[in-house]
């Protein structure tokens, strides 16, 4: 219930934004007051919030109402239960969930009053995303009495904000006061959150190996450190950490439904749908086993049956945004492009569209020859925080649409910076036909074989290939007819 009032509230900020960069004088005062309306919600529910909380504190302190025992040695919980983990999402928002945790509760209620209320409306703000005011809360109560707790969730809520200088800072005058394991552990985790933020999964790794050193029984950090070696492009090492946080509870769906992502990328979609069929009978509303049983039918070339079941989970998840990418792309897949275009533009109308949306509807006008119109959509990606790689490549292949190679290629190369093995693929078979039209037959064909390396066989570099050696040996055979080498879109 409160998801669906949230969505509402997201949505209607959304929708305002939008209406705001088009709006009269009129209009924009009816906007701003909507606005302040949509803010008093948000601080009723706050402060009803934090009374809840409060009364509840009261009677357990009245009553003598102990939290579980804490002999058994706990762990922060910095993963996001119940998303659907993708190869191309971050794992986890610092501070959700994390006052489940009786020993960080014990450690901040022993601290005097002021720091304690400091404290819970600090993770009242976190609950409700409201990074900049959880952290001048958690700033208060390190003020109060320079609590390493609080310290830490300070540094938390100032990642969330992307204000990762400043949280390391704090992260870093931790660790110099302290050798206990589950503070250490906690700030390895928020700095691997600062790496993430910032795609520097070889460094979020390093962070998360670290955790996992000190306690190898850590389910969750195994788990994000499995989504860090799947951003690496390392399967292998993506696939043992997701056993090893099966292995520490084997209930933990989210796991399994990754487990099930890595043998997906891994080239083995009959591995994953074995995951997917042992755990979908007791969690069979699980968007993440939705997303990855999806998936692992569509690698299997059954794309009826992933079509099929995508758009029933769609109609069960119509919130997640994950399931509803998923089933345009298959759509595409189908060769539906009018179908997939007509669910693009509806979730556009309705304001729900995200920056992958205007992504994918940018790539669908760039093979309509509607060039102008692509770039106008990446446009409003990028406003909407795309991928910055991925939209180098739409741009790139814009501008090879366009005949401007020379454009295309500097986007191409931009994106090969990216760590991400499959959009170094990408890129490198993109700079490969580039380099062909140029009648480059020896570069191009230097940029195919790196891209074939980058990961399974693929037809498409396979075709690009062979014509890439076919006007190679032609060139050298002088008075010999060079196969066309004109790129087809």
């Amino acid at each position: 219930m409160l998801d669906t009032f949230f969505a509402h509230l997201y949505r209607a900020v959304d929708r305002i934004r939008d209406q705001l960069e088009y709006a009269d004088e009129d209009l924009r005062r009816h906007l701003a007051e909507e606005l302040d309306d949509l803010e008093a919600w948000g601080t009723r529910i706050l402060d009803r919030w934090l009374l809840l909380d409060e009364r509840i504190q009261e009677l357990k302190q009245t009553f003598q109402l102990t939290g579980p025992s804490t002999d058994a040695e706990p762990a922060v919980d910095l993963k996001m239960p119940g998303d659907a983990p993708t190869p191309l999402t971050v794992w986890f928002v610092p501070g959700e969930h994390a006052d489940a945790d009786p020993t960080l509760e014990q450690l901040v209620m022993a601290a005097p009053h002021p720091t304690q209320l400091a404290f819970r409306r600090g993770m009242g703000y976190l609950d409700l995303e409201m990074y900049a005011e959880a952290a001048q809360s958690f700033a208060s109560a390190v003020e109060d009495s320079d609590d390493l707790v609080a310290r830490i969730y300070l540094a938390a809520a100032l990642s969330a904000q992307g204000r990762r200088r400043l949280s390391m800072s704090q992260l870093a005058a931790v660790r110099a006061r302290t050798r206990d394991a589950l503070l250490l552990n906690a700030c390895d985790e928020v700095e691997a959150w600062n790496h993430a933020q910032v795609r520097a999964y070889d460094q979020a790794a390093a962070c998360l190996e670290a955790v996992v050193r000190r306690t190898p029984e850590y389910g969750d950090a195994w788990y994000n450190l499995a989504l860090c070696y799947l951003q690496l492009g390392n399967g292998a090492a993506a696939e043992q950490a997701a056993m090893r946080a099966l292995e520490q509870e084997p209930r933990d769906v989210d796991a399994a439904a990754l487990l099930a992502l890595v043998h997906v990328e891994r080239g083995d979609p009959s591995a994953a749908c074995r995951v997917c069929h042992t755990y979908l009978p007791h969690a069979p509303q699980h968007a993440g086993l939705a997303v990855a049983y999806v998936r692992a039918l569509a690698a299997a070339g059954e794309i009826d049956r992933a079509l099929s079941h995508c758009r029933r989970w769609c109609g069960q998840h119509p919130d997640d945004d994950t399931l509803h990418r998923l089933y345009v792309r298959l759509l595409l897949r189908a060769s539906r492009e009018e179908e997939a275009r007509a669910r693009l533009k509806k979730r556009i109308a309705l304001h729900l569209a995200d920056a992958s949306d205007w992504l994918t509807l940018s790539v669908l006008q760039c093979l309509d020859g509607e060039y102008d119109k692509a770039e106008a959509s990446v446009s409003r990606a990028l406003e909407c925080r795309a991928d910055p790689a991925l939209a180098m490549l739409v741009l790139g292949a814009i501008q090879a649409g366009g005949g401007e190679r020379e454009d295309a290629r500097s986007y191409f190369l931009q994106a090969l910076r990216d760590p991400r093995r499959p959009v170094k693929r990408l890129s490198l078979f993109y700079l490969g036909r580039l380099a062909l039209e140029n009648g480059e037959a020896e570069e191009a064909l230097r940029y195919f074989k790196a891209a074939r390396v980058l990961g399974p066989a693929n037809a498409a570099i396979a075709e690009w290939m062979g014509r890439a050696d076919a006007a190679r040996r032609a060139a050298a055979r002088p008075g010999q007819p060079a196969e066309s080498c004109e790129t087809s879109r």
